[in-house]
């Protein structure tokens, strides 16, 4: 199953989604929470964090949203843990922190997303979304069985 987990900016989707994951060891994927004004890059299921947004301007090792610049290597590492734990049996959710506008202009984690949704896979999969983007991130991967949630709980 598809999940989106919706809620308006600030609103503690990711906290939630922490607070509920911390003491499981069958979630995976990732969580980009705020560490000190940071975003970081939380491997659920390692329980490790890496770098994610930087404060040095745009470059070729950055990709520029709004007035954040994030990592382009940090993509690449939420790619890999998804990868990773696609295959992992002791993982039965896989959570994606979030899909937004980077992705629906095919940038971001969009192939990831992209891949999760062509695929059969045996895992529930939890799509962080803003509210006001869920009808275009529905109609951009197509998702037709999917379920919206404003509440991990009701999941996890």
């Amino acid at each position: 199953m598809i999940y989106l987990l919706v809620g308006d900016i600030r609103t503690g989707k990711t906290t939630s989604i922490y607070n509920a994951v911390i003491k499981r060891d069958d979630v995976g994927g990732f969580l980009t929470p705020d560490v000190d004004g940071t975003r970081m890059l939380y491997d659920i299921a390692s329980r490790k964090r890496y770098p994610f947004q930087v404060d040095f301007g745009s470059s070729d090792q950055t990709i520029k949203v709004g007035r954040f610049n994030f990592l382009s290597s940090a993509f690449d590492k939420g790619r890999e843990i998804i990868f990773d734990q696609l295959n992992s049996a002791s993982v039965l959710y896989l959570i994606i922190d979030e899909v937004g506008k980077l992705e629906l202009e095919d940038q971001g984690f969009h192939s990831l997303v992209n891949i999760l949704m062509e695929k059969k896979i045996d895992k529930d999969v939890i799509l962080v979304v803003r509210s006001f983007l869920v009808e275009e991130v529905v109609n951009k991967y197509q998702l037709r069985n999917h379920k919206i949630i404003n509440d991990i709980n009701l999941v996890l």
